[in-house]
């Protein structure tokens, strides 16, 4: 069907020809509601043609009180959005992701929907789909895409068709990201901020150190000298959340674990280390072509 406010034929919509009854053009335009009704799984764009195909032969053929009383000279006002957080992993706002979700929608009924009966007839009084309520709740599932590096608090929206109460447009369903607390990272903008546990040793020399990233890969790094304070931080460019062709920062803090015996003599404060395997694939960062905080 035809997409957008304008309509050039609004006869081909409901597929009659100028000729027909009103009798028959009714009977077309409730088939084809019943057809694109959201609630089993039409679209809303579709049901909402439909709707105003049916207005403008009305209309045109000066059919007074034939239209749907929603939609008879009525501005229609958009009634609030509707907000679903939506909770994600670091890892999966690292990597993306997508995500089903279940929206409750509550859409005029398409039975009583073309009768104008004031009070309600016993017709509609009695309808199974609605029990005379005039709008009929259900569920809608949702495909929420989770991009790579997106951004916590995010709000996606999804578009207006659900809500669709009598005399107002359908409200929209705005999924907002928010980012679950992790062990290992913590997260500002764009970067990622961690703790390394070292030995003394460690701490006093040039050891080849790893952090496994949030995708599951390992970074490999060592520094150029030994740490000099205990609130040292190293900035590792490029290893941050990465968005399209941008790539944060990590910032490293360390934590030094000191010997617990008494120190005798050089020995006690350095015990020996076995230095850490790098597999051959691997690539080892050289701290000492990052800047040091």
């Amino acid at each position: 069907m035809t997409k957008g406010p304008t309509m050039t034929n609004p006869y081909a919509i409901l597929g009659v020809a100028t000729e027909h009854s009103f009798r028959e053009i009714k009977a077309a335009y409730k088939k084809l509601l019943l057809k694109h009704n959201p609630v089993t799984g039409g679209k809303v764009e579709a049901y909402d043609e439909i709707n105003a195909a049916y207005m403008a032969i009305s209309e045109e053929k000066g059919w007074s009180g034939a239209l749907p009383p929603q939609q008879r000279y009525r501005r229609q006002t958009r009634s609030n959005d509707v907000i679903i957080h939506l909770n994600v992993s670091m890892e999966d706002m690292f990597t993306g992701t997508t995500r089903t979700i279940s929206s409750p929608t509550s859409l005029i009924c398409v039975t009583c929907s073309i009768c104008r009966c004031r009070p309600l007839c016993d017709t509609c009084n009695t309808c199974t789909k609605c029990q005379g309520a005039g709008v009929v709740h259900g569920s809608t599932p949702h495909v929420v895409t989770i991009s790579p590096g997106i951004a916590e608090g995010k709000c996606i929206s999804l578009g207006g068709y659900i809500d669709q109460y009598k005399h107002q447009a359908a409200s929209n369903l705005v999924i907002q990201v928010n980012g679950i607390l992790h062990d290992r990272f913590t997260r500002k903008g764009m970067n990622l901020y961690t703790r390394v546990h070292i030995t003394l040793l460690q701490a006093l020399t040039t050891p080849i150190l790893q952090i496994e990233r949030l995708d599951g890969t390992v970074l490999y790094y060592k520094w150029a000298k030994p740490l000099t304070r205990l609130d040292q931080v190293h900035r590792i460019d490029g290893e941050g959340m990465r968005y399209k062709n941008k790539a944060g920062k990590l910032y490293v803090s360390y934590v030094v674990h000191l010997p617990n015996d008494p120190i005798k003599n050089i020995h006690d404060v350095l015990p020996a280390d076995d230095e850490l395997q790098v597999p051959d694939d691997a690539t080892v960062v050289d701290l000492s072509t990052h800047n040091q905080i």
